[in-house]
């Protein structure tokens, strides 16, 4: 799948294997597939397909987006989980509060 923008990306595979105590060989056992394939993977020089993806941020417990370089911080990453969660209300609520949080002058207008 050369060519593809997500092929392209740097990842966060090491990272998130190191996190977990997994070498590449037990990352390549849950995946069904091959060490160096593995090795391929996190050096960005194979391609991430959909189904790969999906089965990796389910194998991580992580977000597509938290497979990738330029993804959100942890704590960014669950403050967009829960914020998907919550009905309209709730949203608004929380865009509120953060807003005044940050621009404190914009609540005193």
């Amino acid at each position: 799948m050369q060519g593809d923008p997500v092929a392209e990306r740097k990842n966060n595979i090491i990272a998130l294997r190191r996190e977990r105590g997994w070498s590449q060989i037990e990352l390549a056992d849950k995946l069904s597939t091959t060490q160096q394939s593995v090795s391929r993977m996190e050096k960005g020089h194979s391609g991430l397909g959909e189904a790969r993806v999906k089965q990796l941020t389910q194998l991580f417990g992580v977000s597509p987006a938290a497979l990738f370089e330029d993804s959100l911080s942890s704590d960014e990453d669950e403050l967009v989980a829960l914020f998907q969660k919550m009905d309209d209300g709730q949203r608004a609520a929380v865009l509120t509060l953060a807003r005044t949080m940050v621009e404190p002058e914009a609540a005193d207008s």
